[in-house]
């Protein structure tokens, strides 16, 4: 079941007089086929990743901010841009960065929210499985590093909600994702949460 690719020479450990007969064949075991890894037709795909440029942003709509959104990448040139608030429906189609792959989640059953979390063809991911929640939307990303090592980027979303209730339960979940992400080692956190504070002017505090 292997797919043709190139060879890390670090990750499969293949001799140059190895390599010829094995050229067609990927043999890193991280890049195995796996229709939930995404990775790039270069040899340099997992042992270039040395240092990671994020973006994060809530949108407020990919339809109508698109083009701001392209501006900013043509300028600050991130490895990876973690995007919220999308307010994609199942029928639009997948937003397209040029030289990004898309990884994407909607907001199931009502309108608003989503996440689209963007990254460089360059860099091999993958997208590891995580609890759904009811109030807060995240979607996950490996980026797989050499030597099987990997950093999980986490893209959450945590809307505003007025109804006293509902924000209870809002803030005890929350509370549960962050601490939870936060013990794992070798993860970022990029989100926006709709916290209040006097910090930056709010008149409330959360």
């Amino acid at each position: 079941n292997l797919t043709p690719h190139w060879i890390h020479a670090g990750c499969g450990g293949t001799t140059i007089k190895q390599y010829k007969p094995l050229q067609n064949f990927w043999k890193c075991n991280i890049h195995k086929s796996n229709n939930n890894t995404q990775q790039n037709n270069s040899p340099n795909t997992q042992n270039k990743v040395n240092k990671l440029k994020i973006l994060q942003i809530n949108i407020n709509g990919m339809g109508t901010s698109f083009n701001e959104l392209t501006r900013l990448t043509d300028t600050l040139k991130p490895d990876i841009i973690t995007v919220q608030e999308t307010k994609l429906k199942p029928n639009n189609k997948n937003p397209k960065l040029s030289n990004y792959s898309t990884q994407r989640m909607d907001r199931k059953g009502k309108e608003g929210g989503g996440l689209v979390t963007f990254v460089k063809n360059s860099i091999t991911f993958s997208q590891p499985h995580t609890q759904t929640y009811t109030h807060v939307e995240i979607l996950p990303t490996r980026i797989h590093l050499k030597n099987s090592k990997y950093i999980d980027i986490i893209n959450i979303y945590c809307p505003n909600n007025a109804t006293q209730s509902i924000s209870s339960e809002q803030t005890i979940e929350l509370a549960t994702v962050i601490q939870h992400y936060s013990n794992l080692d070798d993860t970022i956190i990029t989100a926006d949460i709709n916290g209040h504070s006097s910090l930056w002017f709010s008149p409330i505090e959360d």
